[in-house]
């Protein structure tokens, strides 16, 4: 699942997955950042497979957030 942080939050820690992937300001519409007391605006993190999956033409991704999945252009 995919993460969005803002650039002062910097990239994700996730518990069970690793977020390499950086894919900034290529998606349809704004993102919150998910850090627990941030609202600013963000870019979308995705994990090795999930940047596997994109290299293979997948853009629509779930994303732990507010929203249920996010297109990534």
């Amino acid at each position: 699942m995919a993460l969005a942080r803002c650039k002062e939050c910097g990239s994700p820690e996730g518990l069970k997955h690793k977020y390499p992937y950086l894919h900034s300001g290529m998606t349809n519409y704004r993102i919150l950042c998910g850090a627990p007391t941030c609202i600013a605006s963000a870019s979308v993190w995705l994990t090795d497979e999930e940047e596997q999956q994109y290299s293979h033409g997948q853009r629509d991704f779930k994303i732990s957030n507010h929203t249920k999945h996010v297109t990534v252009h």
